[in-house]
């Protein structure tokens, strides 16, 4: 957690939901190890009962190819020690976050599991195109329905959550994309491991009236404030490993976590279904988007270049000095119109493109192509679903794979700068 929070902080925490803060840890576990390995167990507990007796929040990623036969074992194995971290530590092992490959084992397995292991709290499954593209569930039909009904069950326990965005986006072009491989504790975004976050919430609600008319010089003030204190509390934050303090060195990562969105549309009683209410909605997420990145530029030029981009520097391979120094003009000119302060900036979930007090209407997942206006994705608690089926909660997420598959497409093209 933080160390101290400024006075501008608890000013910004006003029309926030979420005070600023640092994310929790996330650690990997090898599922060959879990196998083969009691020392590497051994070594596992070690680093988990290092987070926990300073109470910090933690996520245990179950990675590697798991035998079909042993995958229940391997988890088991892997519950096991956690839990013997847990009571080494004297902490609750409900509060470990787990998470795991879809297809390691069905949803209701691992919940239970878990459950009867650790006690009941934050299950992740991290799916992929087997689940999410439609076109699987003809190839592998019994796993397949397998997955979605018991995930559907086991969606009023609100613990057991999928995630699927696959990679986490730079808020700068001269940046690459990164594997986002776990689902960070608390927050549920999912993140590459051992990254390091400032994140807080801001709920567009907070700054409209009644009748959805956005107050946008409050609204800016807000989210220019979000980033100078983000960029701030990077220098005060305790990272708990030395894995977490040289990405918040290299990285600067904030997470600036939009909300309240599908609210928005009810207050101004629009339809999400038509194209006028999507495009009001794509120019409001361009402009913030817009609004925080150049505050990170601001800061950059102030400051510095978030040292991400010294490392991404092309020039520094180049022997010949004559390409060396025409390469090094460029770079310094894309710097110059480009660089930032900080690798990301901008989080959304898929829930918050709903309402958060009314019954669900499908009708709001025609706004999810907003979600690629975001560097990072959220997998927290849903929305109300009570007139939902397991076919709409299906489609649900595989539109919002859909989406995001789309986004992390384009990342593999080189933007020109």
């Amino acid at each position: 957690m933080l160390q101290q929070q400024s006075r501008a902080s608890r000013s910004l925490s006003l029309r926030a939901d979420i005070e600023p803060q640092t994310a929790g840890v996330t650690l990997a576990a090898s599922a060959r190890d879990a196998l083969h390995s009691e020392l590497a167990l051994a070594q596992l507990c070690e680093k988990a009962y290092a987070v926990l007796v300073d109470r910090q929040p933690l996520t245990v990623s179950l990675s590697g190819l798991v035998p079909m036969d042993q995958a229940a074992g391997v988890f088991e194995c892997l519950c096991r020690a956690l839990r013997k971290a847990a009571d080494e530590a004297q902490v609750a092992a409900a509060r470990i976050e787990v998470a795991l490959a879809a297809d390691i084992l069905a949803p209701l397995q691992a919940w239970q599991t878990r459950r009867a292991i650790l006690g009941e709290g934050p299950l992740h499954l991290i799916a992929g195109r087997p689940f999410l593209q439609p076109g699987a569930r003809a190839r592998r039909s019994e796993q397949y329905e397998q997955f979605w009904l018991q995930l559907w069950q086991l969606r009023k326990m609100s613990m057991a959550r999928i995630a699927y965005a696959g990679i986490t986006s730079p808020s700068c072009p001269l940046l690459s994309a990164e594997p986002a491989d776990t689902v960070q504790p608390v927050r549920a975004m999912q993140v590459p491991i051992g990254s390091a976050w400032v994140s807080m919430q801001l709920n567009l609600t907070n700054f409209a009236n009644a009748a959805g008319a956005l107050d946008e010089e409050a609204l800016r003030h807000a989210l220019h404030g979000c980033v100078d204190i983000g960029d701030t509390l990077h220098e005060q934050a305790h990272w708990a490993t030395a894995q977490m303090r040289y990405d918040a060195w290299l990285n600067r990562r904030l997470a600036i976590v939009i909300t309240g969105i599908g609210d928005l549309v009810m207050r101004r009683r629009q339809d999400p279904r038509r194209f006028a209410c999507l495009r009001e909605l794509t120019e409001l997420l361009g402009w913030i988007r817009s609004t925080v990145r150049d505050r990170s530029r601001s800061i950059a030029r102030r400051t510095d270049f978030v040292p991400a981009l010294t490392e991404s520097d092309p020039t520094r391979t180049l022997v010949p000095p004559h390409a060396r120094d025409d390469w090094s003009a460029r770079w310094r000119a894309a710097l110059a119109m480009h660089g930032v302060r900080h690798r990301n900036l901008l989080a959304l979930s898929p829930w918050s493109l709903f309402p958060s007090r009314t019954d669900t209407d499908a009708g709001f997942l025609d706004l999810l192509p907003l979600l690629e206006f975001a560097d990072v994705y959220g997998y927290g608690s849903p929305p109300c679903m009570r007139y939902w089926n397991v076919n709409t909660f299906r489609e649900a997420h595989q539109r919002t794979w859909a989406v995001l598959e789309k986004k992390n497409a384009q990342a593999l093209i080189a933007e020109q700068v």
